[in-house]
């Protein structure tokens, strides 16, 4: 299949799965696109976007489209350039983006040399299921589901039910609740609700002593790369994953793109 038969079957996916709106945004980017992508074609396309004056907000949600676009070709054969054109892709920021983010490399490192299991589920909470802060210290026993994990009050104003995005933080859940039996809130020092601070101090002192500069937030921003990364569309991420009222919250404030 050649790369023009690819930009349609991927225009036919999002138009079957998202907004008319999302499919013509979609197809407005890549149609302008040539059939032959390269480096080259990208780097003129981001040109073309700074001449007619196009903000960095908007560029940056152009780019992370053709990225999903370069994604879902090279699931399915190997395309010359790939990681040149991905750097590409990466290569706008938005200024208030902080520079950290956590790797799943160094998720997976902070578990293994975290010795409190409560503080481990946490972590899991804080990357896996990419929650704030404050939504895990604000967590109650009833708030954890079969289903999925209630999150009350969030930051957009309204309860919403989040389904596990990892079988592994459900195990962990139902660990945690046998193990500890919290009572009014989920994870609890000496019978009262962990702090939001305490998290912060343990999260940052648990990752400088592994030689590592991360935070809480860093947690959240680091799963939601990784989850456009893994192929999901930004309108997905945003929607299911970071709970955002607005997609161009994401692309500049979270995503590592």
């Amino acid at each position: 299949m050649n790369i023009k038969e690819y930009k349609r079957v991927f225009l036919e996916r999002v138009k079957n799965t998202k907004s008319f709106n999302t499919h013509r945004n979609y197809s407005h980017v890549i149609n302008s696109l040539p059939d032959d992508i390269t480096p080259e074609a990208i780097d003129h396309f981001i040109s073309q976007c700074r001449s007619a004056g196009i903000s960095q907000n908007t560029l940056i949600l152009k780019l992370v489209i053709i990225r999903q676009l370069l994604i879902f070709i090279n699931r399915r054969e190997d395309i010359d350039n790939y990681e040149e054109m991905l750097e590409l892709c990466s290569s706008i920021k938005h200024k208030d983006i902080l520079q950290t983010y956590a790797k799943e490399s160094d998720v997976k490192t902070m578990l293994e040399h975290e010795k409190s299991p409560m503080h481990k589920t946490i972590l899991m909470l804080l990357y896996y299921q990419a929650m704030r802060v404050s939504e895990v210290a604000a967590l109650t026993p009833s708030d954890i589901t079969e289903d999925g994990i209630v999150i009350r009050n969030s930051k957009n104003g309204n309860d919403a039910v989040v389904p596990y995005l990892s079988k592994c933080v459900h195990t962990a859940l139902k660990e945690h609740m046998i193990r500890y039996r919290p009572k009014q809130y989920l994870f609890e020092i000496k019978g009262k609700q962990i702090e939001v601070n305490t998290i912060q101090k343990h999260v940052k002192k648990h990752s400088e002593l592994l030689g590592l500069n991360l935070t809480c937030h860093s947690f959240r921003r680091g799963a939601l790369t990784s989850a456009l990364d893994k192929g999901l569309d930004i309108h997905t991420v945003s929607k299911l994953i970071a709970r955002h009222s607005n997609i161009q919250t994401t692309a500049k404030s979270y995503l590592a793109v």
